[in-house]
């Protein structure tokens, strides 16, 4: 079996933040910025983090560089990253 699709929200940042859910455990900071890229310059990609743990939390943000690129990221369909 292959990783969750995650799941996409907008967040409400100037520069076009989403939330991504429903994370591989496995997913790298570096993984969703190169998967992310395909919609627009990624100022900023990271998967959140237990503090004791340093775990993925399954969960992580996004930042680009323009509203309209986390439009196009958060366009309907299943996103495999």
């Amino acid at each position: 079996t292959g990783p969750a699709p995650a799941h996409l929200r907008a967040v409400g940042h100037p520069a076009g933040k989403v939330f991504i859910g429903g994370l591989s455990w496995e997913t790298t900071d570096e993984g969703m910025r190169d998967y992310f890229s395909q919609f627009g310059t990624v100022v900023d990609a990271v998967v959140i983090r237990d503090r004791n743990t340093d775990r993925s939390r399954g969960f992580g943000f996004v930042v680009f560089t323009t509203p309209e690129a986390a439009i196009a990221a958060c366009s309907p369909g299943v996103h495999q990253i």
